[in-house]
């Protein structure tokens, strides 16, 4: 399978309030430069991001809220793609922030 194959676009399957609260907490979390494997490299991959962490109670309500849409959204994904083994467990979520060269 060719790997654009693999990105699914389904229009307004997720609740505009949760988007908002997420942008929300992205802009306030998502402050730091995130690394390639080379380092920070704006010309690259210019963006800022945050790692949820276990360790923080915030952190744990938002890593479940994610997780579970997840979960809940992943059958759409799977029916476009048979093949696709059963969902593992999500161990990590990076909230990342996008901008303009």
């Amino acid at each position: 399978m060719d790997h654009t194959e693999a990105i699914v676009q389904i229009n307004n399957l997720i609740d505009h309030n949760f988007c908002n609260e997420m942008i929300k907490i992205i802009d306030t979390k998502a402050i730091h430069s995130m690394e390639t494997m080379d380092g920070v490299q704006k010309h690259i991959r210019n963006v800022s991001g945050y790692t949820l962490k276990s360790n923080i109670d915030e952190d744990k309500i938002i890593f479940e809220k994610i997780n579970n849409l997840i979960e809940k959204l992943y059958t759409y994904y799977k029916t476009k793609f048979l093949r696709v083994l059963d969902n593992n467990k999500i161990n990590q979520i990076d909230m990342l922030k996008y901008r303009k060269h």
